[in-house]
């Protein structure tokens, strides 16, 4: 393992040797010149789909995965000799009675650490604890935690296990015991420090335990904590808080040689203990860390420096394994950037992606808007378009949130037209870019303005006439809403109903008409004055919010709640986009408790529209036009568009076809409690035959794309805002946004 290390810094070292003194147009170094050896990705299947629970090596050397399959299933698997899988585990019948499994964790010599919930009545739960023994015997661990009544039930926020097969367990995020395999006796709280970790953020190394904050870590070893301020502390530290649903990021593995290992949100990375420096032996550039989706639950190794990371991608469990290759090159030949004006965990998935199975192209992303310069979008745009001009822009523009006619007509595009031909897609939906016989901006993924509540007000709606008269009359027919569709913020009123209506406000002379804008502002007027008694109601609320300055981002999500929004939130209608198969199935969650509602494509002031997602255009300045075109290429082939994509319908025709014919079951069951403090669970359910039907029919009749101009969507919002609450009239509001966007949009 130490010459493994050794041999991947030498090759770095040598890599700054060569790179020193070059500019970026100087001729890449001849093949004999360029350094080799550092770890590659292979993906290992596992042998069931599922939620990763834990994974460990037992004292045999045969590594061992536990799985959930389904509600409360939960499976257990052994790799093979021979490198397949073996469920030589069995969990008796026994746990389902445990209820929810939070946590299972592996000892080496094969038993089992189990921990569930069970629901008991409507409010209470109860913790059980128990030992799987390697023979498959289930013993109950009678835990009692010291410091809560049995009546307030316990909080277990973590559990791992040592190396040595002592038991951590963390109640409440800040008391971390040692619990007594034997009679589930617990410790002295070992958290010394005090330390208050609520994302997980207990883990074990070798003997030692962790504790991980992003303001303090702590390592507990011979019972003892200590805080750790090196360079491990540090980097811990910058890293405990970049979780994905509330998950760390962060699992450790330690060597016999004492090197511990690690992994963060930027990759895989070795600490030598007592040293000043970590080393990064896996970069996120180059796996699957560079996908925000990817959260590693486990790390293991072996001690010829092979590593395996199990975690959750896209919500399905992976196995991962590093392994290093003395003939990977370290440096990329091809340099590929893409800029995008917003951060987006779509898009730095799909990079992700494509670097595993493109090695030879290393892809920079440059975010316009971070949101710590006090930029605005046209700022940002500016700076944008200086760097083309100058001939120092991007390959790869993603044009989602920018004017898309500016660029088509400075003809600064590349023609990907031939990609098209490639990989059919629905062109219905790429037709709308061509130009001339080109097209030059393609969306990866679509979405459709949407409207649900009972079928007789929702199928009459046509225009905004129509929409105020049906959401008046849903209001006052449904006897449990108390919203029209939470109206209490005028800027959300908008922003849900702005993509249905604003493909009618551009005129053919790229300038926008003030009679339909008009309209809308004074539709949305009348919508946010039917919600005025429930404004009343939480007017405490909205004036904070107000002391918050932007709190509200225009355009940032506008997906469709649906069944959830009429049963969970009071609302008589619910509006939106549909973003996909996913977000449709939780939009049809609770339809079983309501009778006679629908789901329909929502129309106003223009019709067949659609919200494109994920536009990429590739500049005709590209230095890196081929390689450009592959990441083009990727995004719309069925190893992304077939991903169960959670940002709209695929424009792969073959995967869209592929999705109307698929039948599945979905398993996710979700809830909270309403108003009253009852608790109301809900599950998705997958669209069926004929609603994917209907589907098909709805997407034959898209032609026309909203507009996708984030600085339009702002100043409209604002604009609307303004009138809503009555510091103008409709018309001097429209009056101030012509003037601004006018001039915005002449530039």
């Amino acid at each position: 393992m130490q010459q493994r290390i050794l041999a991947i810094l030498l090759a770095l070292a040598l890599v700054l040797v060569c790179l020193a003194g070059c500019g970026k147009k100087e001729t890449v170094q001849p093949e004999a010149a360029v350094a080799k050896g550092r770890y590659v990705e292979q993906s290992i299947a596992l042998p069931a789909e599922g939620y990763p629970m834990d994974m460990t090596m037992l004292s045999d050397g045969r590594l061992r995965v536990g799985l959930m399959t389904g509600e409360r299933e939960y499976r257990i698997f052994t790799r093979t000799a021979e490198g397949g899988w073996a469920e030589d585990v069995v969990l008796p019948e026994a746990v389902k009675a445990m209820g929810n499994l939070d946590f299972m964790r592996f000892f080496r010599d094969g038993s089992v650490f189990l921990s569930g919930i069970e629901k008991v009545g409507d409010r209470d739960y109860r913790y059980h604890f128990a030992i799987l023994s390697a023979d498959g015997t289930l013993r109950e661990l009678p835990i009692t935690y010291p410091e809560v009544n049995e009546s307030d039930g316990i909080l277990l926020g973590g559990a791992d296990i040592t190396s040595d097969d002592r038991l951590m367990l963390l109640f409440s995020f800040d008391d971390l015991r040692e619990a007594d395999v034997t009679d589930g006796s617990l410790s002295a709280n070992r958290n010394e420090l005090g330390i208050w970790s609520t994302v997980g953020g207990l883990a074990c190394a070798g003997e030692d335990t962790y504790l991980l904050s992003d303001t303090l870590c702590g390592r507990v070893s011979e019972g003892q904590q200590t805080q750790l301020t090196d360079a491990l502390g540090k980097q811990l530290m910058a890293s405990a808080h970049a979780t994905t649903g509330g998950e760390s990021k962060i699992v450790f593995w330690k060597n016999r040689d004492g090197y511990l290992f690690f992994t963060t949100d930027e990759g895989l990375y070795s600490y030598v203990p007592g040293g000043s420096v970590t080393e990064e032996l896996v970069s996120a550039s180059k796996s699957s860390f560079g996908d925000p989706s990817f959260v590693p639950k486990a790390l293991e190794g072996t001690e010829d420096g092979t590593f395996y990371v199990l975690g959750q991608q896209s919500g399905i469990a992976t196995l991962c394994c590093f392994v290093y290759d003395a003939e990977a090159p370290v440096q990329a030949t091809n340099l590929l950037k893409i800029y995008s004006l917003y951060d987006d965990d779509d898009l730095r998935q799909m990079i992700s992606r494509f670097q595993k199975s493109h090695p030879e192209t290393e892809v920079s992303l440059e975010i316009g808007l971070t949101g710590e310069d006090g930029m605005t979008e046209a700022d940002a745009l500016r700076t944008l378009n200086t760097e083309i001009l100058a001939g120092s822009g991007p390959d790869i523009l993603r044009l989602d949130g920018m004017s898309l006619d500016s660029y088509l007509e400075k003809d600064i595009l590349m023609d990907l037209s031939d990609l098209l031909k490639e990989t059919p897609t629905l062109e219905r939906i790429t037709k709308c870019y061509e130009r001339e016989g080109t097209v030059r901006v393609i969306p990866a993924a679509f979405a459709i303005p949407a409207v649900y509540g009972p079928r007789e007000l929702v199928s009459k709606i046509t225009d905004l006439d129509s929409l105020v008269d049906a959401a008046s009359r849903a209001l006052a027919e449904n006897n449990q809403a108390h919203s029209l569709m939470n109206g209490m913020v005028p800027q959300m009123v908008t922003d849900t109903l702005y993509d249905s209506c604003s493909a009618a406000w551009k005129k053919a002379d790229g300038t926008l008409d003030e009679g339909a804008l008009e309209s809308f502002l004074e539709a949305m007027g009348k919508l946010y004055a039917i919600d005025a008694p429930l404004r009343e109601q939480y007017a405490d609320i909205l004036k904070e919010l107000e002391g918050q300055g932007d709190f509200y981002t225009p355009g940032e999500y506008t997906g469709i709640g649906g069944s959830q929004d009429i049963i969970m939130n009071g609302m008589a209608l619910s509006a939106g986009t549909l973003e996909g198969m996913e977000a449709w199935s939780y939009a049809l969650a609770g339809d079983d408790r309501l009778e006679d509602y629908a789901l329909l494509p929502l129309n106003l002031q223009a019709s067949g529209v659609f919200m494109p997602r994920q536009l990429y255009g590739v500049l005709t300045s590209s230095e890196s036009g081929e390689a450009a075109k592959d990441f083009v290429r990727f995004v719309l082939g069925e190893g992304v568009q077939g991903n169960a994509l959670s940002f709209g319908f695929p424009v792969n025709q073959a995967v869209f076809e592929r999705q109307i014919q698929e039948d599945k079951t979905v398993q996710t069951t979700f809830g909270s409690s309403d108003e009253n403090g009852n608790y109301i669970s809900l599950a998705a359910r997958y669209p069926s035959a004929a609603e994917r039907q209907q589907l098909v029919s709805w997407v034959n009749n898209l032609t026309t794309p909203a507009l996708t101009d984030r600085t339009i969507r702002s100043l409209i919002t604002a604009q609307a805002a303004a009138s809503m609450k009555g510091s103008c009239t409709v018309q001097q509001a429209v009056s101030q946004a012509l003037q601004s966007l006018n001039l915005y949009l002449s530039e």
